[in-house]
């Protein structure tokens, strides 16, 4: 308490000082209750200190966009001239930097910058893990990145966060339902340099993989998923652009899952959670680029100069020109912006032009040596029967990941059928859950056997009728096992009820 005290007795402008220089703004509430002289102090000029605190925590490169998609959070547009007008304070070569009125909102600026950070430790861990993956021989050192390169990266991640914002429909817009691709293009990225378009593909690459094995494991094991998909003219319940269509905060959630249920609840979070579009940022990001009358730009056209953002390095313009003017854009459609999928995961329109120059990524490739022949195959009858044996070995190999494809397709849609909701694997169905909390029907061997339309079965089909029995105990067989023999595995299916 004495050090508290002594503090108190600091001149007002020394204490407004120190809570500018604070770590972010979630910091302040604790030093504001520690003493009611510092509360007063703070009240006195709560606006300065807060603009200053994000001042200094962002720097005025950062700031704009970090506001930006604090402020579309909470944007109403009633058509796309808001939007437009939004974007146009927003991204432009001298934007301007609006006043935060109160310590709240600063606090969720402080906060919401978490999840930048995160994204960017972890998108910068993957790209330099990259290494052997692309075509430039590249060092796995990962050396310490400059500042105008951290910057690029939290920028394209809140640009990213600002339209997914921006998208999200409400009663009176839908912009991804009222607006196709390239309208949205133009509403909110006509400004950008190529490269600054590329560098946001490049993240959607990175959040793409991301939640890709969550996703995947939903989509493999979870009943409802496959059951609700599969009606005729459904749609899939959600779709991995619509995952990301959520913003940062979801995405984070879902990565940091890693059991079926907490991923279950990431994906399908309560009914009364707010709507998401079914936006695509890839189609958005690609239409513009793929008009055949911009693929062919000249050098002289796209200088540093047409950046939107300051940067004084020519890093990702040079990458993006040697990458997609030099090289054959036809050939790669400037997809998301540009580049091939490999080089975007690496991120290679973010590093300054020393580093590129370091990996040796403007030096052509050379030329790998031709591949090892193959032995020529003759024309004795020999040979083509050596031949034919491959090709059915192939066909085998392939019929067989297609039948265990289509029974355990079949096996899900039978206990949806049945009621059964929940994680499925063929290998363990002691996780799928059932009305009421009760046992399966399916396995309920004593259920069956009381069951008045399974015990309707013999007679009906004494006087010739169609097979009738009751779907839940009858309409499945037991997941088939296997039995390796002589070389090849034959499918077993284990006795079972009769199937109608």
């Amino acid at each position: 308490m004495s050090s508290i005290h002594s503090l108190e007795k600091l001149p007002v402008e020394t204490i407004q000082t120190i809570m500018i220089e604070l770590a972010d703004a979630s910091a302040l509430p604790a030093l504001l209750k520690a003493s009611p002289v510092f509360y007063q102090t703070f009240k006195s000029s709560e606006t300065t200190i807060v603009n200053k605190l994000l001042m200094r925590q962002f720097g005025p490169d950062l700031l704009i966009h970090a506001l930006a998609a604090f402020q579309s959070f909470t944007l109403n547009p009633q058509n796309t001239k808001d939007i437009k007008s939004f974007t146009d304070k927003c991204y432009t070569k001298d934007p301007f930097i609006p006043r935060i009125n109160n310590l709240f909102e600063a606090i969720n600026i402080s906060k919401g910058h978490l999840y930048i950070q995160h994204f960017t430790s972890t998108f910068i861990t993957a790209a330099f893990s990259k290494k052997g993956q692309t075509m430039y021989n590249r060092t796995s050192t990962l050396y310490t990145l400059s500042p105008v390169e951290i910057t690029r990266i939290e920028r394209s991640f809140y640009i990213f966060e600002t339209y997914c914002n921006l998208s999200r429909s409400n009663k009176t817009l839908d912009v991804s339902s009222h607006l196709s691709d390239e309208e949205q293009y133009d509403l909110i990225f006509s400004k950008f340099a190529p490269w600054e378009v590329n560098q946001i593909g490049c993240i959607y690459t990175f959040l793409e993989n991301e939640i890709t094995p969550a996703f995947n494991d939903i989509e493999s094991h979870d009943i409802g998923f496959t059951g609700i998909s599969a009606i005729p003219g459904n749609r899939p319940l959600i779709t991995i652009p619509q995952l990301l269509s959520r913003g940062l905060a979801p995405i984070y959630y879902l990565t940091q899952a890693s059991t079926y249920s907490s991923r279950y609840m990431a994906i399908f979070p309560s009914s009364n959670s707010r709507h998401f579009p079914n936006n695509n940022l890839f189609s958005v990001l690609s239409s513009k680029l793929e008009r055949p009358q911009t693929r062919h730009i000249s050098r002289s056209e796209l200088d540093i100069t047409s950046s939107l953002f300051p940067d004084e390095d020519c890093g990702p313009s040079e990458a993006w020109l040697h990458t997609n003017v030099n090289h054959d854009s036809h050939d790669n459609g400037l997809t998301l912006g540009g580049g091939s999928e490999c080089m975007r995961e690496w991120g290679y329109v973010f590093w300054t032009y020393s580093r590129l120059y370091s990996w040796n990524f403007f030096v052509p490739p050379s030329i790998p040596p031709p591949p090892a022949q193959t032995p020529q195959i003759g024309h004795t009858l020999a040979d083509f029967q050596m031949q034919l044996l491959l090709l059915e070995q192939q066909d085998r190999r392939r019929g067989r990941r297609i039948r265990r494809s289509g029974m355990e397709f079949s096996r899900k849609m039978s206990l949806f059928n049945a009621g059964g909701r929940g994680w499925w694997d063929k290998d363990d169905e002691s996780q799928v859950v059932w009305p009421k909390g009760g046992p399966s029907p399916l396995d309920d061997e004593k259920a069956r056997k009381m069951c008045k339309k399974c015990n309707q079965l013999k007679e009906r089909r004494r006087k010739g009728k169609k097979k009738v029995a009751c779907m839940a105990h009858a309409l499945v067989l037991v997941m088939p096992g296997v039995r390796k023999g002589e070389g090849e595995e034959k499918l077993v299916v284990s006795a079972g009820p009769e199937v109608v």
